[in-house]
């Protein structure tokens, strides 16, 4: 079963990874806030590398990154994400988010790694999740 380009919940509209979100991309990467939790602030160059690799999970899995909105529309309010990710050396699928603050501040990125399926023959999952964050609504 493949993954939905676009889908909504009560509150959030996600829409698939797409070139046109390279503004939204460079926001984020640009900032360091946000960046703290994940390597650093990026130029333009990595940016656009890290855009062509999610482009190209898509293409390869059929599933990766989504951007966020509210389902009134807007401006971005954050991002999700499943995709494949090597963590030690062993290939996981990564699940994560991130949302920017009400006061437009940028998303908090997930951190830590939580690992699930590791039976034998069982997909594994790593999960991250923001430190010092009680509440979510989705």
């Amino acid at each position: 079963m493949p993954f939905p380009d676009s889908f909504t919940t009560e509150r959030l509209r996600a829409e698939r990874l797409t070139p046109d979100h390279l503004a939204e991309v460079q926001r984020m990467h640009r900032d360091p806030a946000v960046m703290a939790h994940l390597g650093g602030v990026r130029d333009e160059e990595r940016t656009a590398a890290y855009l062509a690799r999610n482009l190209q999970h898509w293409a390869d899995y059929g599933f990766g990154l989504w951007i966020l909105r509210e389902v009134s529309g807007g401006d971005p309010v954050g991002r999700a994400v499943l995709r494949h990710l090597s963590v030690e050396g062993v290939d996981e699928v990564e699940v994560g988010y991130g949302f920017y603050q009400p006061d437009a501040r940028p998303p908090v990125p997930g951190s830590g790694i939580d690992r699930r399926g590791d039976q034998p023959g069982q997909p594994r999952v790593a999960a991250g999740a923001a430190k010092g964050r009680t509440r979510l609504r989705a």
